[in-house]
């Protein structure tokens, strides 16, 4: 009886062990461009500090697979932050499905949401289904938004 618990045990905790843990850190940016030495300028990404009205922020989000096996169809909700509006087509990620909504109820791909009366600036949530992530892999979503004038 005590090998059977025993395999049983082992069994249950292999089965735990090889489950996909998810986690998702997120970052606002900004871009700017650095004259180098030469005279070309190169375009860097920074951590957002401060912003006046106008201002065009890039959200980057980085999803990890901190687990041992596979995660499949993994969603990815994140709401356009206040004070700001969504820019049309920005949203990005390899080997996703991104779609948007208004009222984070119905979600649809961005072209046929706006295929009315709705524009770019309804948009206040944004999904991606990601396919696939494998163990120990990361995979960069990305969309942009302007500060409210």
């Amino acid at each position: 009886m005590k090998i059977i618990l025993a395999v049983l045990w082992l069994f249950i905790t292999a089965s735990v062990l090889s489950e996909p843990v998810i986690k998702i850190s997120s970052h606002a940016l900004v871009e700017e461009y650095i004259e180098q030495e030469d005279g070309t300028e190169v375009m860097v990404r920074k951590v957002v500090t401060t912003v006046d009205p106008g201002t065009e922020i890039i959200f980057e989000l980085v999803v990890t697979n901190e687990g041992t096996s596979t995660a499949t169809g993994v969603n990815v909700n994140n709401p356009v932050p206040n004070g700001t509006y969504y820019l049309e087509g920005s949203a990005k990620g390899v080997n996703s499905n991104i779609t948007a909504s208004f009222d984070n109820e119905e979600f649809l791909p961005e072209a046929e949401l706006l295929d009315g009366e709705l524009t770019a600036s309804d948009i206040r949530y944004l999904r991606w289904t990601l396919e696939s992530i494998g163990a120990q892999e990361k995979q960069t979503l990305e969309f942009r938004v302007k500060v409210n004038n």
